[in-house]
């Protein structure tokens, strides 16, 4: 158990997330925690985490997860491109249309204006468990908590209806358009990421980006059938 986790939770600023159900929120085995009333000010860089990527969906109307992986794969792209101008043009010309179709994707995301992507990433600055810092994120722990939590649909409804509302109002990603908008977009966005797989070792990716590639195209296989699932239900209902 961290130490400042454990000082947090003895000082009472710190309780288990009960899920709908009455039961502890634990996934994995691993249990999970967020801020009593009087512990929600203390762990100030989470409050600040969440006030900043408010400020990054609302600039450019994508998740944090996503525009992490497009930097990385600009980044390795435009390197390429630049090493492979004089010697290979045409691998060179392969990366720019790469950029170039990065480019236009997230042209079309930001015309929807919603990565139902933003609802766990929220969360998993709100929640924690125990080996972690209260008043530290750890971004390979954040992404990895994401990346489990988008497998259970019913999670989505569950972090619509956090007290963290009152500062990032959730509650209006949540309606049947949101719904299959995301769903389609997220098939698009995966169908391209698997192309881009395939092109590797021409695209000269740095071994620190295949993590960020292969992480957001999990997200998004966990979204497309999240969306499914909630879209189904919201049917149903």
């Amino acid at each position: 158990m961290n130490k400042e986790f454990r000082d947090f939770l003895s000082n009472g600023y710190l309780e288990p997330v009960k899920l709908p159900s009455g039961e502890p929120m634990i996934i994995n085995d691993v249990q999970y925690y967020w801020p009593t009333e009087q512990g929600a000010n203390l762990a100030i860089a989470r409050f600040h985490a969440i006030t900043d990527l408010a400020r990054t969906h609302e600039a450019f109307r994508v998740s944090e997860n996503q525009v992490q992986t497009r930097q990385k794969l600009v980044q390795d792209l435009t390197r390429r491109a630049l090493l492979t101008l004089t010697s290979d043009p045409e691998t060179a010309l392969d990366c720019i249309q790469e950029i170039q179709r990065l480019n236009e994707a997230e042209i079309q995301r930001a015309k929807f204006g919603k990565d139902i992507v933003q609802v766990f990433e929220v969360a998993a600055i709100w929640i924690i468990s125990e080996d972690e810092s209260p008043g530290r994120i750890v971004p390979e722990k954040h992404r990895k908590k994401i990346e489990t939590w988008t497998q259970y649909p019913d999670l989505y409804a569950f972090f619509l209806n956090m007290p963290v509302n009152a500062l990032y109002p959730l509650s209006l990603h949540f309606d049947q358009d949101t719904l299959t908008s995301s769903a389609n977009i997220a098939t698009k966005e995966l169908l391209d990421l698997m192309k881009t797989l395939t092109n590797i070792e021409s695209f000269g990716f740095k071994s620190e980006t295949i993590p960020y590639i292969a992480s957001r195209a999990e997200i998004l296989r966990n979204v497309i059938t999240s969306t499914s699932q909630q879209s189904s239900d919201t049917l149903k209902s």
